[in-house]
């Protein structure tokens, strides 16, 4: 059902750019969610000259996540570089993340290192400045990305609390705003969710 949807969606958008990189986005979510995998490698590169930074913000966040994601931390480093002028903090934080992620999975500690300090600085600058931020701030991707390049760099013992703060976000927010019938799926059927609290376990 939720695929011809998206294809339904997919149609009806294919003279608007921003768009047909939504429909995209929501392709890549569904190959994500049902395990099919994704291919991220054109609409990556599309993603990154998009003028829309949200957008694009968007789609290299859901691409961070594939098995492969046809991205690298310089171009990651340069979407983070457009979007600080225009201080999308909530979206920083994420990219910070995945570029200490991708960084990692290339054997380059040092820009891991780096990155995964840009990251604690965003969330805790959020955390103590004027905009909406709570623990989740970080987001249940991001805290992943930080605990595996933590992982990476030989620090299990900080990558256990990054895991250990967001499987706790995850399970308050499971019983105060999430329906009940909805709990299990919340937690244990969303893969991120699920990588989360079985490293905290």
């Amino acid at each position: 059902l939720a695929h011809r949807h998206i294809d339904a969606f997919a149609a009806a958008s294919q003279h608007s750019v921003r768009q047909r990189l939504r429909a995209l986005a929501l392709r890549w979510r569904y190959g994500l969610a049902t395990g099919a995998g994704i291919d991220t490698g054109l609409g990556v590169q599309a993603t990154l000259h998009s003028e829309n930074l949200l957008q694009a913000c968007e789609l290299v966040l859901v691409a961070g996540q594939a098995a492969q994601p046809g991205l690298t931390p310089a171009q990651c480093a340069a979407l983070i570089a457009r979007c600080e002028p225009q201080g999308l903090r909530e979206e920083l934080v994420p990219l910070h993340a995945l570029c200490a992620h991708l960084a990692a999975r290339e054997g380059d500690l040092l820009s891991a290192q780096a990155s995964i300090a840009l990251a604690l600085r965003t969330l805790q600058q959020g955390l103590h400045g004027d905009g909406d931020s709570d623990s989740g701030a970080a987001s249940p991707l991001a805290a992943l990305w930080l605990a595996q390049a933590l992982r990476s760099l030989g620090d299990p013992a900080a990558a256990a609390v990054q895991a250990r703060r967001a499987a706790a976000w995850l399970t308050e927010r499971a019983q105060h705003a999430v329906p009940p019938e909805f709990r299990d799926s919340f937690l244990h059927r969303n893969p991120v969710h699920a990588a989360l609290l079985s490293w905290a376990a």
